[in-house]
């Protein structure tokens, strides 16, 4: 179990960042262009985040994590009481927070688990208190496409936009 802890961790450790959201600045920042939808996916060795936006604002976050807990199967804890255990630590942490869900689910002896994040209706103060995103500046109200994607390259993870 002690993977899971530390999968639970790096879910903590590379959150994404807030910052302020004027419609006004951002239109005269990009010049009459309309603000384009993307996808960006980062990918780090098994772990691929997902990042929707309009604009520099995140809209949506799909954290999609492989962590091999083969080694944990015994004649006591088969597949599916480990991945009941895994349920129960994601519930602990990020059960009760509006807008995130998650699934769990194995494939091949690794366990899977796909986090998403809902920015459009998320508490962005509870998102913080889990870790899920950076706490910055008191008066953001979005998260940062920009600097979300600057924090995840410093982590290590290679990030394009999606076509």
């Amino acid at each position: 179990m002690k993977k899971l802890v530390i999968l639970l961790m790096g879910l903590c450790l590379i959150g994404c960042s807030r910052a302020n959201y004027n419609p006004e600045q951002q239109e005269t920042k990009v010049e009459k262009e309309e603000l384009k939808n993307t996808t960006t996916v980062c990918t780090r060795d098994a772990d691929t985040v997902t990042f929707y936006a309009t604009g520099d604002k995140i809209l949506k976050e799909e954290r999609h994590m492989i962590v091999d807990l083969s080694g944990e199967l015994t004649e006591n804890a088969n597949q599916d009481e480990l991945l009941a255990r895994v349920n129960d630590d994601l519930v602990k942490v990020y059960g009760n927070i509006k807008g995130v869900k998650f699934e769990t689910y194995w494939e091949e002896n690794l366990v899977h688990v796909v986090l998403t994040v809902n920015y459009k209706i998320a508490d962005i103060e509870e998102l913080e208190k889990a870790e899920l995103i950076d706490e910055l500046e008191d008066d953001a109200n979005v998260v940062s496409l920009e600097k979300s994607l600057l924090s995840h390259q410093k982590a290590g993870y290679a990030c394009s936009v999606a076509e």
